[in-house]
């Protein structure tokens, strides 16, 4: 039903959008950009999916929700978004943050991944953060910060991952890259600092101290590179 679903979506009017719930057992209803047949063609060429769950989401190019005032960002369904840019591409799912209100700890699902004909992308933990509806500056976490509170937040941590689902590029060359900043503990060392080549993708929780507690509205994150800069936001609703 998934993939009838996108074959069909490559027939139908350009530009069209539809809502469809398509992952009801996590309760996120996706947007599925429907395509020309000549864009279908093209996608078919080359494009790119994001899989979220077992829901898969083709971008069209031209085709995709634009964020008004947000260059290069790119509302992929009801809890993920995506930056491209000239040095890295983002995607975020915030399924599981928008069910933390409140809590102490806000936890997103990132993907990182090489832009194709660019160099090696380097991204510093210290340069990844996210900004409060209130503009408050927080750091991602570090690997004995999540350590520490992993017995907390585990539960959360394996539920916003399993709905998030993998982020995938398909039509192309990128491969895992098996590493990230935050590793459960016993399994793994997070990363101070990530290299990210062209042909690769990196994926992983990033999990952010809150004082006060996760609140609703406009949060961003951010992450500084050597040229560049993501600025790339989510919207979470209160309860």
């Amino acid at each position: 039903m998934v993939h009838s679903s996108v074959e069909d979506s490559f027939t139908a009017g350009a530009g069209q959008e539809t809502l469809t719930d398509l992952d009801a057992a996590h309760g996120v209803p996706q947007r599925i950009m429907r395509c020309s047949p000549g864009e279908g063609r093209k996608m078919a060429m080359n494009f790119k999916t994001l899989m979220l769950g077992a829901v898969f989401i083709p971008i069209c190019a031209g085709a995709s929700i634009s964020i008004a005032g947000d260059e290069g960002v790119r509302e992929l369904g009801k809890h993920a978004v995506a930056y491209e840019g000239s040095e890295i591409e983002v995607a975020v799912n915030f399924f599981q943050a928008e069910g933390d209100i409140g809590e102490r700890w806000l936890i997103i699902v990132a993907y990182l991944a090489g832009v194709q004909g660019g160099d090696v992308s380097r991204v510093s933990r210290s340069e990844v953060s996210v900004r409060s509806p209130e503009g408050q500056r927080l750091e991602l976490m570090t690997q004995a910060e999540y350590r520490e509170v992993y017995g907390k937040i585990r539960t959360r941590v394996q539920r916003a991952l399993s709905t998030a689902g993998t982020f995938r590029t398909v039509g192309g060359s990128h491969r895992p890259c098996g590493r990230w900043f935050l590793e459960e503990p016993g399994k793994g060392f997070g990363r101070d600092e990530m290299q990210i080549g062209r042909n690769e993708e990196c994926t992983g929780p990033m999990v952010f101290t809150v004082p006060g507690g996760v609140q609703p509205g406009r949060w961003r994150l951010v992450i500084e590179l050597e040229e560049s800069r993501v600025d790339l936001p989510f919207e979470l609703e209160g309860p």
